[in-house]
C-alpha cells in the first residue's frame, strides 16, 4: 500500500501546488464572503464620492456628450462629489451596492487654464453600480430638458431635495478649487 508521500516522489508532485492555490482561494471566498468589514452607511456614501468622482474624470469625450458635456480631447476634467443616498440603504458591504445619489461639480480645461475660465458642470448624478458592462454607469440632468421631470425618472422622492440644493458645504467647491489650480491651471 502507498502512502501519500510515495505518491508523491512518484510524479505527483504538482499537486501540492495546487491544493495549496485551491485553499488559498477557498480562503479568500471565505473572506470576500463573511469576513470583509461591514461598513457604515457614511463610510458607503464615502465610497461611492470616490468612485462617481472617477467615473465624471475617466468619462471620454463620447461618454460626457451624451451628459451634455461639450470636451475636447485636450481637456482635462476634475470633478467634485457629495453622496448623499445609497441604495439598498444599509446594505453594509461595498459589493452590496446598487446605487449612489448625489450632486457633483466638474471644472474642465485645457494645462493652463485659470479655474474661473474653466467650463464648469454641476447638478445631480446617479452612479448606477449595478450596471451591465459597457452600459453608462452615470445619470445626470441635461440642459435640455424639464429640470424636475428628469431629477423625478432619477432619484426616489427622498433624495431629489437635496439634490435639487447642491452641496451641504464649502468643501467640495473649495477643493476642486484648489485641486484644479494645482493640476491644471499651475501646468505648463
Amino acid at each position: 500500500m502507498r502512502t501519500f508521500i510515495d505518491v508523491l516522489r512518484r510524479g505527483a508532485w504538482w499537486i501540492v501546488p495546487e491544493v495549496l492555490v485551491a485553499v488559498g482561494l477557498a480562503a479568500g471566498g471565505l473572506y470576500y464572503n463573511a469576513v470583509a468589514p461591514e461598513l457604515s452607511e457614511p463610510e458607503l456614501r464615502v465610497r461611492a464620492t470616490e468612485m462617481l468622482a472617477v467615473e465624471l474624470e475617466q468619462a471620454t469625450v463620447d461618454e460626457h456628450a451624451k451628459h451634455g458635456h461639450v470636451l475636447s480631447a485636450q481637456d482635462r476634467m476634475l470633478c467634485e462629489v457629495e453622496i448623499f443616498g445609497v441604495d439598498p440603504a444599509g446594505a453594509g458591504r461595498e459589493r452590496h451596492l446598487r446605487t449612489a445619489y448625489g450632486y457633483y461639480l466638474c471644472a474642465a480645461g485645457k494645462p493652463g487654464t485659470p479655474f474661473l475660465g474653466a467650463l464648469m458642470n454641476a447638478g445631480p448624478a446617479v452612479l448606477h453600480l449595478d450596471a451591465a458592462p459597457g452600459a453608462d454607469r452615470v445619470r445626470t440632468v441635461t440642459l435640455q430638458q424639464d429640470f424636475d421631470a428628469q431629477l423625478a425618472a432619477m432619484m426616489p422622492e427622498r433624495y431629489r431635495a437635496q439634490a435639487s440644493k447642491g452641496f451641504t458645504t464649502a468643501d467640495p467647491p473649495r477643493a476642486l478649487k484648489e485641486r484644479f489650480e494645482r493640476e491644471v491651471t499651475n501646468v505648463a
